[in-house]
């Protein structure tokens, strides 16, 4: 189950502005979501991973508020290219896919003031 606040909505999945884009597989979107929420809190090799991509992200961004554009997106598509390694993230639908999880967890209260704690500690200067 998910954590409260995080569900996505409705029309999550669909192409907001672009009727060209392909539509966003739903499930795969939910799933990047839940394991973008969990990323800090994993102690497998894979998060191990996902942890050292999201820290190259922040050091790049550092002494910046988080925002959609382009911290948040920059940690989703991370995320992907550690969970979806033969995947073609690079890819437009999955810019797009990685800008809309990026957005909806932004626009969640919950998840926005979880990722700000989690942007402070990844961008915190270490003596």
């Amino acid at each position: 189950m998910a954590p409260e606040g995080s569900r996505l909505p409705p029309d999550a999945g669909r192409p907001a502005s672009n009727e060209s884009e392909p539509p966003l597989d739903r499930a795969l979107l939910e799933k990047v979501l839940l394991e973008t929420l969990s990323a800090s809190h994993q102690s497998t090799p894979e998060g191990g991973a996902t942890l050292v991509a999201l820290r190259e992200v922040a050091r790049r961004h550092r002494g910046q508020p988080l925002a959609v554009e382009p911290m948040a997106v920059e940690m989703i598509r991370a995320i992907l290219r550690v969970s979806f390694p033969k995947a073609p993230v690079d890819s437009r639908s999955w810019q797009t896919m990685a800008t809309r999880i990026a957005q909806t967890l932004l626009d969640d209260p919950v998840a926005r003031e979880r990722l700000k704690a989690f942007w402070a500690k990844l961008t915190e200067t270490k003596p």
